[in-house]
């Protein structure tokens, strides 16, 4: 028991970077054995066939928490709500995160390993969602706590790419590309930002990797704002391909995004970002797909406050 909740507590404290939440669509029925014949050799499009996770990685123990769902059609569905002991939500969140449930684990793309699933039973997690404490089983080695991806489903594939901080020249370069996207309204005097974090990322053949950069910035002496970017090496220069700039209030902070990782979970060869989005009382992920020379966001779940 005191074993039981020592991985519970530490798992909580994992997850605090992963809050998962929202609606989600149940499997459909076999109308006939023949219906469930076919269903088994070609599902309906909309089936749920695999779950994707944040996965916290740690020597001694890791976590779980929900991201989203994916259907054969390999489009993305949300977790669904739900509250345990109650309507059934029991026997569907064990489905997913019940002892012994395995997932492929992933980390800048790359196969590391896997992640089972350790919990003897559910309970209300707050702020974590669907989710869990988990076991680690790779032959990676890491410095401290990592986050990753875990999923089981059938489409994803392993990409080995390079993953690390921004230099100081590409720190630079991240800064004025950020004070590039500002809202045009912000003063000249307040047109400047302090990047919180920045990333560095070969998603591709280019000379020079993707960065990506969370920052912030002051519209004016009330109202923070709080940004995402992704610049590539497009011809001879970096250009600005995705951006998201939210301006708060005097009252409430806005929400900022920053990468957790990337993953090819639909299987056709190209990376997809997995963003964490953080607000002052909850947070969600995103998912960004290629499209054409530019990223769009095709999925946004979760939602929780705290």
């Amino acid at each position: 028991m005191a074993e039981g909740r020592r991985l519970k507590a530490e798992w909580l404290a994992i997850a605090a970077l992963a809050i998962m939440s929202a609606c989600g669509r149940d499997k459909p029925a076999a109308a006939s054995s023949h219906a469930a014949d076919s269903a088994i050799a070609a599902p309906e499009p909309d089936t749920v066939v695999g779950i994707i996770f944040m996965a916290s990685i740690r020597p001694d123990a890791g976590g779980l928490s929900a991201i989203a769902l994916v259907t054969a059609r390999r489009t993305l569905v949300d977790v669904p709500e739900g509250q345990i002991g109650v309507g059934g939500y029991d026997t569907y969140a064990y489905r997913w995160i019940g002892k012994g449930q395995r997932y492929r684990l992933f980390l800048s793309g790359e196969e590391i390993g896997t992640i089972t699933a350790t919990p003897d039973s559910l309970e209300e997690n707050g702020c974590a969602g669907l989710g869990g404490p988990a076991t680690v089983d790779s032959g990676a080695t890491f410095a401290g706590t990592a986050t990753g991806i875990a999923t089981n489903a059938p489409f994803a594939r392993s990409h080995r790419v390079e993953r690390r901080e921004t230099t100081a020249d590409e720190t630079q370069l991240l800064e004025r590309l950020a004070v590039d996207v500002l809202p045009a309204t912000i003063p000249s005097g307040l047109r400047e930002v302090t990047l919180l974090r920045g990333q560095a990322i070969r998603l591709s053949d280019q000379p020079q990797p993707a960065l990506m950069a969370r920052f912030s910035a002051q519209a004016d002496s009330t109202r923070e704002i709080l940004g995402f970017l992704v610049a590539e090496w497009i011809g001879h220069a970096y250009v600005t391909t995705f951006q998201a700039v939210e301006v708060g209030t005097a009252s409430e902070a806005p929400i900022g995004s920053e990468l957790l990782d990337v993953l090819d979970y639909d299987g056709d060869g190209i990376l997809d970002l997995i963003t964490v989005n953080i607000g002052s009382d909850g947070q969600y992920y995103g998912i960004l797909k290629r499209n054409g020379d530019r990223w769009a966001v095709v999925y946004t779940g979760g939602g929780a406050g705290c």
